[in-house]
């Protein structure tokens, strides 16, 4: 496989992409409004899916459709040359990706740090939740619960919101984090 064939395959793929996710998204954008008005379709999953439709909708199409009609139809031995709408499509694509990339990135990084600083600083909360670790900091300028981590999610409660809790509600701010972190909540935001 010839370094220019290579090169077409993946400016079409993402120009393909660019043009199914902005068709997608538009489909998504037409159709929440009504769904939105259907008591039945409230969920957070079905909203989280209908964020994610686009994207996935891109990717199964260029892996599903493009790619092997590519690979069984276009010609190795004369590759097309590269015309001004295919290459901005295409750069318009992977500009998008990489500032996703690149957001996701900064929102781990900036998330890993923060829940280092409290790590540093912590210590063990007890009663302690069921399966997620939780500890208390008192470094927090003011009062504070949260999740940290997607891999092995804690939760971090500054002493100041500990003192200001009743055991009671301590316990039900506890489940419900506990319930986001096994919800998955963190990786979904992410």
């Amino acid at each position: 496989m010839s370094g220019e064939y290579l090169v077409h395959g993946v400016t079409l793929a993402l120009a393909w992409f660019g043009v199914a996710n902005v068709l997608a998204a538009a489909a998504v954008a037409l159709t929440a409004r009504p769904l939105l008005r259907s008591a039945r379709l409230r969920s957070p999953r079905w909203w989280l899916m209908l964020r994610c439709l686009p994207a996935a909708a891109s990717v199964a199409f260029v892996a599903a459709v493009f790619v092997p009609s590519y690979l069984q139809f276009e010609p190795r031995e004369t590759i097309e040359g590269f015309d001004v709408t295919l290459t901005l499509c295409a750069l318009a694509s992977a500009a998008g990706l990489t500032l996703a990339l690149v957001r996701g990135a900064r929102a781990w990084r900036r998330a890993a740090g923060q829940a280092t600083v409290w790590r540093r600083a912590a210590a063990p909360l007890t009663p302690s939740m069921q399966g997620v670790p939780a500890y208390t900091i008192g470094s927090a300028p003011a009062p504070l619960m949260a999740l940290a981590g997607i891999a092995s999610p804690r939760v971090f409660v500054s002493t100041r919101l500990v003192d200001a809790l009743t055991p009671e509600e301590l316990a039900v701010t506890l489940a419900h984090e506990t319930s986001h972190a096994r919800s998955r909540d963190n990786l979904k935001r992410l």
